[in-house]
């Protein structure tokens, strides 16, 4: 019997990564249709819906581009691949930090809405809290990501070496991106710290609390991963970008479980509803062997009709008339 020959360790890390990606997207994406037909219905759409329906369609693309980074590389060791397969390793994987760092800010804008939403807006200083983080997430997303598009004159010299462009120093690069870095983890430990004050005196459950806890603070997860790459970037950072995509992905499922909540709530009334009828139901009808007893009484003339459900009313009226005398 011949044994299979046996699948390279680079490629189930890749495919592990395309899977990851793409079950979580279709999750999430899932997650968020259900959470627009509870918003259309009760006719409650705002900022916080359209920008997370955005995230997933930026969600869409990245994992469009993971697909395209296993293809070049991504799991495999980079002695091992092509002077092609690099160059379009970094190409895409450039595409994929861009779209990772705007996926996450979007969510988090999408999560920090929705808790606007719920607050009374005469806490002043907690409103000006939420505008101020996102206000500063915003603009350290634009900040790398200006950083990542400008980096070479043209952009294609950062991947293509045939090309001969005028690039920044590497130092300035990662200046840049350790520098958001830091304040991506202190945006992030901010964003985890957030509803538990902002919503801890809220009539919400404690489970709806935490969701947003979490989706707040996942950044803390992979913040600091991203300041560990190595020579072997398309081996080595495998798991540093599946903690990227998990971190956006898993963002959205988190900040839409707490918005599809009524449809649960009616699904579990209805089906309790139904269980409560069909109980009542069964009580109310008498067992096999007593309807046959029943049955043999009546024919016998020992029971009346009305003993088996045949019921003989009569009903009578009596009118009287009387005469109006002058």
């Amino acid at each position: 019997m011949e044994v299979a020959p046996a699948v390279p360790e680079g490629l189930l890390r890749g495919l592990a990564y395309v899977s990851i990606s793409w079950v979580t997207f279709a999750i999430g994406f899932v997650l968020v249709a259900l959470r627009m037909f509870v918003r259309v219905t009760h006719r409650t759409i705002g900022w916080d819906d359209h920008l997370i329906v955005a995230a997933v369609v930026v969600a869409f693309f990245g994992s469009i581009t993971n697909v395209y980074q296993v293809a070049n590389g991504l799991g495999r060791h980079i002695d091992t691949l092509t002077a092609g397969q690099r160059s379009g390793f970094q190409k895409w994987t450039l595409i994929a930090e861009i779209q990772v760092i705007i996926g996450t800010c979007v969510t988090k804008i999408s999560v920090s809405l929705f808790i606007l939403r719920l607050i009374n807006r005469t806490r002043k200083k907690t409103t000006y809290l939420i505008y101020a983080l996102m206000a500063t997430v915003i603009v350290t997303t634009v900040a790398l990501v200006i950083t990542f598009l400008l980096e070479c004159r043209p952009l294609n010299a950062v991947y293509n070496p045939r090309v001969h462009g005028k690039c920044y120093s590497k130092h300035v690069v990662y200046g840049v991106a350790y520098g958001q870095g830091a304040v991506s983890i202190i945006t992030d430990f901010a964003c985890a710290a957030l509803p538990i004050f902002v919503l801890r005196n809220l009539q919400m459950k404690r489970k709806t609390k935490i969701a947003l806890s979490v989706i707040m603070g996942l950044g803390v997860l992979t913040a600091f991963l991203y300041l560990n790459y190595k020579k072997d970037v398309t081996h080595a950072n495998t798991v540093n970008v599946i903690f990227a995509v998990l971190e956006e992905n898993v963002g959205i499922i988190a900040a839409t479980l707490p918005t599809i909540r009524p449809l649960f709530r009616r699904s579990i009334t209805r089906i309790n509803s139904v269980d409560a009828a069909k109980d009542t139901f069964t009580a109310r009808q008498p067992s096999t062997r007593a309807r046959n007893a029943q049955v043999r009484a009546l024919e016998e003339g020992n029971l009346p009709l009305y003993g088996v459900g045949i019921t003989k009313t009569t009903s009578f009226s009596v009118a009287s008339n009387s005469r109006q005398s002058n």
